[in-house]
């Protein structure tokens, strides 16, 4: 007799999530054409928005998850910290112009990290994103850099902010742990596994009362 394997669960949940995008992806066309050629008003327009950012929840929901758990090493291949750092600064200004913070580079030197380019650029970015939304109008968003320890490059995301509160220190980084309504909790998680994958980590800690930092340890390029 052969036995029915187990399937493994990194490899059915995207497939389930890419299926579950299909419906969701008509159910979000055929409320826009009523929309459109309804013209509802009143309560139904306000419950058919309603649906619509629903259905983006979820969508949004299914697309960081797949990221998740389909996310591979990519391509590693040094990488200029400075340059990439300049870019995950340029993704998040909508998002520091709004929270009414400057973000700025201290990096020393011209060092590298040995990380897929568009992967870091993403983790920083994410990082980015999180300090700005802590920090206090008026204040900085730092990004540092240098050359650590046992062949680590250690880049640092500093914030303003008031701190990870110990009831929430067991749960930071884990996958849909988020205190932000209408986010997903898989941002940290991501950022985590491409540090993991690319034989790195990422870690934090409280600066007292000047804020947090994030710290993605990476390969030297």
């Amino acid at each position: 007799m052969r036995q029915i394997p187990d399937p493994e669960l990194g490899e059915t949940i995207p497939d389930l999530l890419h299926r579950f995008r299909n419906p969701l992806a008509a159910l979000k066309s055929g409320i826009s054409l009523v929309m459109h050629v309804a013209k509802p008003t009143g309560e139904t327009l306000d419950l058919l928005n309603q649906m619509l950012n629903e259905i983006g929840r979820l969508d949004l929901a299914t697309r960081e998850t797949q990221r998740y758990f389909c996310m591979t090493a990519g391509r590693p291949r040094p990488v200029r910290v400075t340059q990439v750092a300049s870019e995950a600064r340029e993704a998040v200004q909508d998002e520091a112009a709004r929270a009414g913070v400057e973000v700025v580079l201290e990096g020393g030197g011209e060092e590298s990290a040995l990380v897929d380019h568009e992967q870091l650029c993403f983790s920083l970015a994410e990082l980015l994103a999180n300090a700005c939304r802590e920090s206090a109008p008026g204040s900085r968003v730092r990004v540092m850099w240098h050359r650590g320890t046992k062949g680590l490059e250690v880049i640092d995301v500093v914030d303003s902010g008031r701190g990870i509160p110990a009831a929430h220190a067991g749960e930071i980084g884990k996958p849909y742990f988020t205190t932000s309504p209408g986010r997903t909790g898989l941002g940290l998680a991501t950022v985590a596994k491409i540090c993991r994958l690319a034989g790195g980590s990422l870690s934090w800690d409280n600066l007292g009362d000047r804020g947090c930092r994030f710290t993605a340890e990476l390969p030297i390029g």
